[in-house]
Formats: C-alpha cells, structure tokens, sequence
C-alpha cells in the first residue's frame, strides 16, 4: 500500500470515528441525563439561558447558567441541590429548581416555612414577596414518593413549582446546576449556592 492510499485510509478512519464515536455517546447516555441535548450526553456540561424569576435571587432573570449532566449518574440528588429538570406538566421544556425533599420524605409547608419530616428547614436562599401557596387554610402537605423529589422556586411567590404538579422522578433530572457563566447584572458571575 503507498502513501497516498494510507494517508486517505487514515482520514477515512479518522472521520468515521468522529462521526460513530458522538453517536455512539448519545444513544449509550453514559451521564444518564434526561436531556435530549447532545451536549450533555456527549460532553456533560449543558448552558442554559433562563428566562424566569422562579430561582431569584439564587438565578435572576436573563442568567446563563451551567448544567452538569453526570452529576446524579452515580448518586443521587441531596436537599438544596439546585437542579435542571424536565417537569411533569411541561415534557418539552425544562425547569431550574431546588430540590427541598427526597423520595419517601413528608412536606409541609405552613405560615411560609418548609418542613421536612417535621423539622423546619433553614432556607437563607428563599425571597419571599408575598404569601406562599396553601390549601387555604394556611398549610400545605405533599408525601414525596419513593424515587422522586420535591423541588421548590427559590421565589417562593412566583414559581411553578412541586406544589402546583407535584413531585419529580429522578429519571427526568437532567442534571445539576452549578455555575452561572454570564449574568445582566454586574458582579452575578461563579457558583451556584
């Protein structure tokens, strides 16, 4: 064989490798994410741009923020972590929020306090403007099913959260949010808390 064909050889080798090895990472999903996205089956890193107020003042309105894929492909969520989530009663969307409950934990949410099995949870990251949602008797209580979490809005008031469509299953997690890359707002850039 002379040169000219080995060199072609090899640049065929190379692009089919460029193309199978990807495909071959999105279809296999070793991050185990629930997203569709290439980035995050291929890379495990996913930016995304949010649009709401439902995290602020964690994540404000216009940030963009860092997803990491494989963060619960070989754990599983904590309370507070902040996670990216494909909600029940919106499956072509996702949502940004902060898991306050695990699978076989007790809500309740009374006078705009979250308590867990019974013990107030300490939530320095909670805005509160306004009241929080109730079943009018100034309480709200949700069991969290075995492997599912229960997310809340870090702005209580304005957040389509688990208390209007319930709990989240762990598979539809896509992952977990954990830098915000850029942000209108001077000074908004680094960790997410």
């Amino acid at each position: 064989m002379d040169s000219t064909t080995r060199s072609y050889l090899y640049s065929i080798l190379f692009i089919l490798a460029l193309i199978i090895v990807p495909t071959a990472f999105y279809w296999v999903n070793p991050y185990k994410t629930a997203s569709k996205d290439i980035r995050g089956r291929i890379f495990g890193f996913i930016p995304y741009h949010v649009p709401s107020g439902a995290m602020k003042n964690t994540i404000h309105p216009g940030d963009f923020i860092l997803t990491k894929a494989f963060a619960y492909s070989t754990k599983k969520p904590k309370r507070r972590d902040v996670i990216v989530f494909i909600p029940p009663n919106f499956r072509d969307t996702v949502f940004v929020m902060r898991v306050v409950a695990l699978g076989g934990e007790k809500v309740v949410i009374q006078n705009q306090l979250v308590y867990v099995n019974g013990e107030p949870l300490q939530e320095p990251y909670v805005f509160l403007d306004g009241n929080v949602r109730t079943d009018g008797k100034g309480r709200f209580v949700y069991q969290v099913p075995p492997g599912e979490v229960f997310v809340l809005g870090d702005n209580r008031r304005n957040s389509n959260d688990s208390r209007y469509y319930g709990s989240v299953p762990e598979k539809d997690i896509v992952g977990k949010a954990f830098y915000i890359w850029k942000s209108k707002t001077k000074g908004r850039v680094g960790p997410i808390n």
